[in-house]
């Protein structure tokens, strides 16, 4: 599976790496990477449904997971490579999302 990763700055000019991976039942999982407000280099996946043009994301019903945290200085570098190492682990990402939505099989059949 090839993955296209952005690499971005956000309108705080914080680094940001996000990759996009299209899933079944019109959804979408986001894996992004950027530095929080305590200083910790964060990597997190959340699935969001499409509902008429817009992303939504139900908290405690959606896929959410944070998949790696580290305190660094958050250089362009030391991101990619967290992120890229995250994505080394995709087909795991995506077995546990499957799980996550096996009560309901319409969405990921």
């Amino acid at each position: 599976m090839e993955l296209k990763t952005s690499v971005y700055r956000d309108y705080r000019k914080n680094l940001r790496a996000r990759t996009n991976i299209e899933l079944d039942g019109d959804r979408l999982l986001q894996i992004e990477t950027s530095k929080n407000d305590n200083g910790v280099l964060t990597t997190l996946a959340t699935v969001h449904k499409r509902d008429r043009g817009s992303l939504v994301h139900e908290l405690f019903k959606d896929y959410s997971k944070y998949l790696a945290k580290e305190k660094v200085r958050a250089t362009e570098k030391v991101l990619r490579a967290q992120h890229d190492k995250v994505l080394a682990s995709i087909d795991t990402i995506l077995d546990d999302v499957a799980r996550h939505y096996a009560d309901e099989p319409a969405l990921l059949a």
